[in-house]
C-alpha cells in the first residue's frame, strides 16, 4: 500500500449488484484507514464517473454488458490519452489468454473472482496504485532529463558559436600581426639592426603562443560537445617519429636541452589519425622541454608493447623537475596547472594534456604517466592495429 493515510478511492465497475457487494464487504473488512467505494454497472457509467470522481484504483469486471474490460480500457485510454488510475481486472475466466489480453491492454493486474479475498484484494491495489505512482515519477524524472539535455544541448551549442566567433575575430588579426611583423622582421619594408630583428622574433613568437591558445580552447570546446572526430589510417609511426623531433629540435636547442629520439626496428603497422598524433606528441614534447633545465634530456621513442605484440608504445620522457604524486591523478584534468605560478612563467592555460588525453582516447587508448620529483616523467601511450572501443579504455584503466 501507499504511504498515505487518507482513504483511497475505489471505483468498482461490474453489472453484477452481488459482485459489487462482495468487493464493497471485502475491502471495508480488510483495509485499516476504510475505502471510499464508488460503483458503476456499465462502462458508460463508469467512464463518466472515472471523469468526474478521479478515482484512485478501478476494479473492472472482464464482461460488461456493452463493452469487454479490453473494450473498456481501449476506451479508457483514448478518453483519457491514457492517463487513468490503475485498473485491475476481475473475472470468473482464469484463461492465460485472458490475463495476457488485458496486460496488454492497459491492466496493472488480474485477479480470479473465485480466488478474491480482501487481503489479496487490498495487497493488489496497493501494489497497484504503487507500480502507477513509480512509473510516474520515472516519466516526469525521464521529462526532467530530457529538458536538462535540451537546455545543456542548447549551452553546447552556444559555447561552439561562441569560440567559433573567438577564432574568427582573433585568428585573423592574428595572422595580419605576424605577417606584417614578419615582413618587417626580413627587411622587406626597410633596413631593420640585430636589436630589432631580435624584439620581432619575440613578437612573432608571441603571435604563434596566442594562436597556439586559442586553438586549445576551440578543441578543448569541440571535445566537450563531441564535435571531434579523427581521419585514422594504417601506417607506419617511423617516419612520424622522425618529423616530429625534426620540428621540434629548433626549440629544444633554444631551450639548451638534448633532444633524442629512437624507434624500434621493424615496427608493426597500427591505425592513428597522424595530424592528431602530431599534435599530441608535438604537446607533450614541448611540456618535456618546457619543464627540463638547460643540459637535460628529452626523448622520443616508439617501441613494441611487451604485453601486446601488435601494439606501438610510444614515449615522452625528461630528466626535468617530474611531478608529485598527488598531483598526478590531476594533470589531465582541464585548466589544471601542477604549479601556481606556471601560467606566468611558462605560459599556458592548463589545456593541452586534457586535449592529448581526449584526443588518445578517440583512438581507444590512454595516456599513462609515471613521474618522479626532481629525476623527470615519462608519458606514453598505446596505439593499435585497429581502433579500440571505450570499453576496452576502461578495461585498462589501472
Amino acid at each position: 500500500m501507499t504511504c498515505s493515510t487518507a482513504p483511497l478511492s475505489i471505483l468498482v465497475v461490474d453489472d453484477n449488484p452481488g459482485a459489487r457487494a462482495l468487493c464493497r464487504h471485502l475491502l471495508n473488512e480488510e483495509a485499516a484507514t476504510g475505502f471510499i467505494i464508488t460503483e458503476a454497472e456499465s462502462s458508460a457509467e463508469a467512464l463518466a464517473r472515472i471523469a468526474s470522481e478521479k478515482p484512485d484504483c478501478i476494479l473492472l469486471d472482464y464482461i460488461l454488458p456493452d463493452l469487454n474490460g479490453v473494450g473498456f480500457l481501449a476506451e479508457l485510454t483514448e478518453k483519457t490519452d491514457g492517463n487513468f488510475a490503475p485498473v485491475i481486472m476481475l473475472t470468473g475466466q482464469g484463461s492465460e489468454s485472458v490475463v495476457i489480453e488485458a496486460i496488454r491492454a492497459g491492466a496493472a493486474d488480474y485477479l480470479s473472482k473465485d480466488r478474491l479475498t480482501g487481503s489479496a484484494l487490498a495487497r493488489a491495489i496497493g501494489t497497484a496504485i504503487e507500480k502507477r505512482e513509480l512509473h510516474e515519477a520515472i516519466e516526469a524524472h525521464r521529462r526532467s532529463l530530457e529538458k536538462l539535455n535540451g537546455d545543456l544541448q542548447h549551452r553546447n551549442a552556444e559555447i561552439e558559436s561562441f569560440y567559433h566567433t573567438l577564432s574568427h575575430e582573433l585568428k585573423t588579426p592574428l595572422f595580419s600581426v605576424r605577417e606584417f611583423v614578419s615582413i618587417v622582421r626580413d627587411g622587406v619594408a626597410g633596413a631593420v639592426n640585430e636589436a630589432q630583428r631580435e624584439y620581432l622574433e619575440i613578437a612573432i613568437e608571441g603571435c604563434d603562443q596566442m594562436r597556439g591558445l586559442v586553438n586549445d580552447l576551440i578543441d578543448a570546446t569541440r571535445l566537450d560537445t563531441g564535435n571531434v572526430s579523427i581521419v585514422a589510417r594504417e601506417g607506419s609511426v617511423t617516419e612520424l617519429i622522425a618529423k616530429i623531433a625534426a620540428s621540434a629540435s629548433p626549440v629544444a636547442e633554444r631551450a639548451q636541452v638534448r633532444l633524442v629520439h629512437t624507434v624500434e626496428p621493424a615496427l608493426p603497422n597500427v591505425v592513428f589519425d597522424k595530424e592528431r598524433i602530431t599534435q599530441v606528441l608535438t604537446n607533450l614534447l614541448n611540456n618535456a622541454i618546457k619543464f627540463t633545465p638547460p643540459g637535460g634530456t628529452v626523448t622520443l621513442a616508439a617501441a613494441r608493447d611487451p604485453s601486446e605484440p601488435d601494439a606501438v608504445t610510444l614515449f615522452v620522457s625528461d630528466t626535468g623537475r617530474g611531478i608529485g604524486a598527488d598531483e598526478l591523478a590531476s594533470i589531465f584534468k582541464r585548466l589544471y596547472q601542477t604549479e601556481r605560478n606556471d601560467a606566468l612563467i611558462k605560459g599556458g592555460l592548463g589545456l593541452g594534456l586534457y586535449i592529448s588525453q581526449e584526443l588518445i582516447k578517440l583512438h581507444g587508448s590512454l595516456i599513462a604517466v609515471e613521474s618522479e620529483l626532481g629525476r623527470g616523467s615519462r608519458f606514453h601511450f598505446n596505439l593499435y592495429p585497429s581502433l579500440r572501443s571505450p570499453q576496452s579504455i576502461e578495461a585498462r584503466k589501472p
